[in-house]
C-alpha cells in the first residue's frame, strides 16, 4: 500500500510538468540517525549517480534550519519534531521507516548487576539520564517514572550524577565509566555495542502505544509509546521528483536490511510504513490518571469503530489543567471531578461539556494491616500508614479533604498518619499493593484491581463526597466534530457497559 501511494505520488508529480531544477538534492538527517542514513545514500549514489547533499544535526536544530531558510527536499528525524514540521505546514508526506526504544545501557559485562529499570536504585549506583527539555527519552523516563512506586523513583533519583542533552553523550559517560547506566535509543547502545550492555525495560512501565502520551506547547502530542524515525517530504523543495525517488528508495526492503543492521527496528508490514493520510487528525485527549484502566478500553472501542486515532496525556487532573491552561491545545478534557471541568470553563478553556459516570470514593485496606479499619476515622488510629493524592494534583486529593471536612476530621490530625503524597491516585494503589502503606482513600474503580491484596471498605452515603466524571470539548479545539464523535462514544450504551464492567457508577 505504501509502494503504491509513493509511486502514484511520484508519477503525478511527473505528469502535472512541473518544472524541476537541476539541484542536487538536500536531506536533513538527525544525528541518531546518521549511520544508517550514510550507507543507505551511498548504495543510492552508487546505484543512480545521483549525488546526494546529507546535512546532519539535532532533531531539534533541522527543524529551526528547516523554517528559517525554507531550502531543503527530505528530513529523517525522530518523534516529535516531525509532527511539529507537519503542524508547521512544512511538509507534504511522511513515512515512518524504523522505530526507536529506550533501553538500559551498563558498563560491558554488566559489572554491577542491574536487571532492571528498579536496579538503577541500588546503593552506590552511578546514573545519568537525558534533559526532557532537550531529549525525547528524558520525556519518556519521566513516563515510565510515574508508573512506578515513589519510592523507587526517589532511589533512582537519588542516583543521578549528571542530566545530559542527550544519548549519545549519555551512553559516552557509561563507555567512558564516568557512569554506571544511563537510558538512551536502543541504536545510541548498538554503536557501541563492543563496550556496553544492553538491558530490557521493563514492560509493565514502558509507554504504551497510542495510549501514553504528552503535551508541550512547542509539539503538542506526542505517542510515547513508538518513537517513529520519519521520512518527510519537504513542500520548499525545488525537485520533488527526485525526492520522492529518493524516498522511496528509503522505503525500500534493501534499505530496511541496513536499518536493521544499526539497530533499529523497523516496519513489519509496508502499511505501517506509511505515517498518516493527513486527513484524520488524532484527538488529543487530557484525561485524569485514575480513568486510565477503563479510557485504553474506550479508545480501543473507538478507534476498531470509526477509525480516529486518539492520543492521551494521563496525569493528576490539577496538573492536566495547569497543561491546559498553558499549551491551550487540544481536544477533549476528562479529568476526575467536574469541579475541574468548572474551573475550564470559568477560565474559557472549553465550550461545552456532558457527564459521564460518577467516582465512587472508598477505603482501600492492605490486607496484612493489623490495624481493623472500617470507617475514615479509623484511619487516625495511631500507628496506620495512611497514603493520600495530593491536593494540588490529583482529584483524589482534593476529594479526600472534602470527605475529612464532611467527618469532622481536622487536617492536623489527619496528617499526622499520612506518610505517602502522590500525584495520581494509581500510585496509592500500588504502593498498598506493595505493603509502602496500610490505606488509602481512592475510587472503587481503582480499588477493584488490587482485591487480592486489599480489602475495600465503603463509607457510608452520608459520610462520602461523590465525584462526577465530565468531559469538556475545548475551546481552541480544532477536531470538534471528532472530539464530540469521542465524547458521544463514551455516553452511548456500548461506553456505558464498558464503564459499568470497569467499576464505575452511572447512577448516584
Amino acid at each position: 500500500m505504501k509502494s503504491i501511494k509513493l509511486f502514484l505520488l511520484i508519477v503525478i508529480v511527473a505528469i502535472t510538468g512541473c518544472k524541476q531544477k537541476d539541484t542536487n538534492l538536500i536531506c536533513y538527517v538527525g544525528g541518531t540517525m546518521r549511520p544508517p542514513m550514510e550507507e543507505i545514500i551511498k548504495q543510492y549514489e552508487k546505484e543512480t549517480g545521483i549525488k546526494i547533499n546529507l546535512d546532519y544535526g539535532g532533531s531539534g536544530e533541522l527543524l529551526t534550519r528547516i523554517k528559517e531558510t525554507k531550502k531543503g527536499d527530505l528530513m529523517v528525524v525522530h518523534d516529535p519534531f516531525f509532527a511539529e514540521t507537519e503542524r508547521k505546514g512544512l511538509v507534504e508526506a511522511g513515512w515512518a521507516v524504523a522505530y526507536l526504544k529506550p533501553v538500559i545501557i551498563v558498563a560491558k559485562g554488566n559489572p554491577n548487576m542491574i536487571n532492571n529499570i528498579y536496579d538503577l536504585g541500588k546503593p552506590g549506583i552511578k546514573v545519568v539520564l537525558t534533559d526532557p527539555i532537550y531529549s525525547t527519552t528524558g520525556y519518556i523516563v519521566k513516563a515510565m517514572f510515574n508508573k512506578m512506586d515513589s519510592a523507587s523513583v526517589i532511589r533512582i533519583k537519588q542516583n543521578v550524577v549528571s542530566n545530559m542533552r542527550g544519548g549519545y553523550e549519555a551512553a559516552n559517560a557509561v563507555v567512558l565509566k564516568t557512569a554506571d547506566a544511563t537510558i538512551a535509543w536502543d541504536a545510541v547502545a548498538f554503536l557501541r555495542k563492543d563496550e556496553v550492555d544492553v538491558i530490557p525495560i521493563n514492560p509493565e512501565v514502558m509507554p504504551k502505544p497510542s495510549v501514553d502520551a504528552i503535551t508541550s506547547a512547542t509539539f503538542g502530542a506526542v505517542d510515547l509509546g513508538k518513537i517513529k524515525v520519519t521520512l518527510g517530504l519537504l513542500k520548499c523543495s525545488s525537485n520533488k521528483e527526485g525526492a520522492l525517488k529518493l524516498a522511496k528508495f528509503i522505503c525500500s526492503e534493501s534499505s530496511k536490511k541496513i536499518w536493521q543492521k544499526y539497530g533499529f527496528s523497523t516496519p513489519v508490514s509496508e502499511e505501517q510504513l506509511t505515517v498518516s493520510d493527513f486527513s484524520k487528525t488524532p484527538i488529543f485527549l487530557y484525561c485524569g490518571a485514575g480513568l486510565r484502566k477503563v479510557m485504553d478500553k474506550l479508545i480501543t472501542a473507538f478507534n476498531d469503530k470509526y477509525k480516529i486515532p486518539v492520543d492521551v496525556s494521563y496525569d493528576g487532573s490539577n496538573r492536566l489543567l495547569g497543561q491546559l491552561k498553558l499549551t491551550k491545545k487540544g481536544d477533549v478534557f476528562i479529568p476526575g471531578d467536574a469541579e475541574y471541568v468548572q474551573s475550564a470553563l470559568e477560565d474559557g478553556l472549553i465550550d461545552s461539556f456532558k457527564h459521564i459516570s460518577y467516582f465512587l470514593p472508598v477505603i482501600l485496606v492492605n490486607k496484612e494491616c493489623k490495624f481493623k479499619i472500617n470507617r475514615v476515622e479509623d484511619l487516625l488510629l495511631k500507628g496506620v500508614r495512611i497514603g493520600q493524592g495530593d491536593v494540588k494534583s490529583a482529584a483524589i486529593g482534593r476529594i479526600t479533604t472534602k470527605i475529612l471536612e464532611k467527618n469532622s476530621i481536622s487536617l492536623a490530625n489527619w496528617n499526622k498518619n499520612v506518610v505517602l503524597n502522590t500525584a495520581t491516585v494509581n500510585e496509592l494503589g500500588l504502593a498498598i499493593k506493595l505493603g509502602n502503606i496500610d490505606a488509602a482513600i481512592v475510587w472503587k474503580a481503582i480499588a477493584m484491581d488490587y482485591q487480592k491484596e486489599a480489602n475495600i471498605i465503603l463509607i457510608p452515603k452520608e459520610n462520602n463526597v461523590i465525584a462526577s466524571i465530565e468531559a469538556g470539548v475545548i475551546k481552541n479545539s480544532s477536531n470538534k466534530e471528532a472530539a464530540m464523535e469521542l465524547i458521544n462514544f463514551i455516553t452511548s450504551d456500548e461506553g456505558k457497559s464498558i464503564l459499568q464492567e470497569s467499576g464505575y457508577d452511572m447512577k448516584y
